[in-house]
């Protein structure tokens, strides 16, 4: 196997930020900041209320108008999470600006149908959703339900569960009727787990590594995708550490007796051992060189470990 060392001189990290700058239809010219804001309606409204949108902006009556101040404003509605379109309309008039702040709500959920669930209660899937009636819909919290429903089913042994959702808008209520289809599976447990392509480590190595059970007298044999999850991130940061930094792990599933039983597949390719290159202490004049090193992890010639770089750092840094 060849082994090679590397040393990373310079990490640059560059981070682009972008701005979004919303600007309302209809906004008068800021002629020199001196038009003063007569009046602030709300239109479009509904289970919001005026004084509950007035109170979140800065543009209020008596104030000179400011174009920024009301892109300013429209970002803080928007955050609310209430709106999906928010619009300021000024009109100039002799004495100065009326603004119309127009907003378009999001839907109020008016029921949550669930359907399909027989191994499951409604009520105990309800209790991990956040998704409720008399709500704003909001569709990243109903994403988030979903999957907190399939995570249920999988602690349950139903690998295989599918969950949907629909929406029904209706327009002249604005309200949402949310109903969640669930297509349950078998109970799914583990007949073995195989490692592939470990060649520099033994399997009773890796498998006090792996959380994930098959089915025995003592051990449940459940499979359950978060867990197999942390089992993979653990296989990962074990090669990283033993110097294997390119190791790639993926996965696949066997499936046995009508999708009641499974073998899970695990394919590993370790790829170069990395080893550490000169090791480096500079700037050291409080304490000497040859002390500082004394205490690192990171010699030359051994295997690279991004625990032991770390490790080193916080050493270093409470040495001092």
């Amino acid at each position: 196997m060849r082994k090679t060392s590397r040393s990373i001189a310079n990490l640059m990290v560059f981070y682009a930020f972008f701005f979004l700058s919303v600007l309302g239809r209809g906004f008068a010219e800021d002629k020199g900041g001196d038009l003063k804001v007569l009046e602030v309606n709300v239109v479009g409204n509904r289970a919001i209320s005026e004084t509950t949108i007035l109170a979140k902006i800065k543009t209020k009556p008596g104030t000179v108008f400011s174009q920024d101040v009301t892109n300013e404003d429209i970002k803080r509605l928007y955050a609310m999470g209430f709106f999906s379109d928010v619009e300021f309309n000024a009109k100039t008039v002799a004495d100065g600006i009326i603004l119309e702040v127009i907003v378009e709500e999001k839907p109020v959920v008016r029921e949550v149908e669930i359907r399909g669930n027989k191994k499951l209660r409604s009520g105990r899937l309800r209790k991990v959703m956040k998704t409720l009636a008399n709500q704003i819909l909001d569709y990243s919290q109903l994403t988030t339900d979903i999957e907190e429903i399939r995570n249920l089913y999988e602690e349950k042994g139903f690998a295989n569960v599918s969950v949907e959702y629909d929406v029904e808008i209706n327009e002249i209520t604005n309200t949402a009727d949310v109903i969640i289809d669930i297509i349950e599976s078998k109970v799914v447990k583990i007949n073995k787990i195989s490692l592939r392509g470990n060649y520099s480590f033994p399997d009773k190595t890796l498998f006090k590594l792996i959380k994930t059970r098959k089915d025995t007298l003592f051990t449940s044999g459940v499979f359950k995708s978060e867990v197999f999850e942390g089992d993979i991130e653990n296989l990962k940061r074990f090669y990283r550490n033993k110097g294997y930094l390119d190791v790639d792990i993926t996965h696949y599933f066997d499936y046995l007796n009508e999708g009641r039983r499974m073998i899970v597949n695990i394919i590993i390719e370790e790829g170069d051992a990395y080893l550490t290159g000169d090791v480096a202490v500079e700037g050291a004049e409080v304490i000497a060189e040859s002390e500082l090193r004394s205490h690192l992890k990171m010699v030359t010639d051994t295997p690279f470990s991004e625990l032991n770089l770390r490790t080193d750092a916080l050493t270093l840094r409470d040495l001092y």
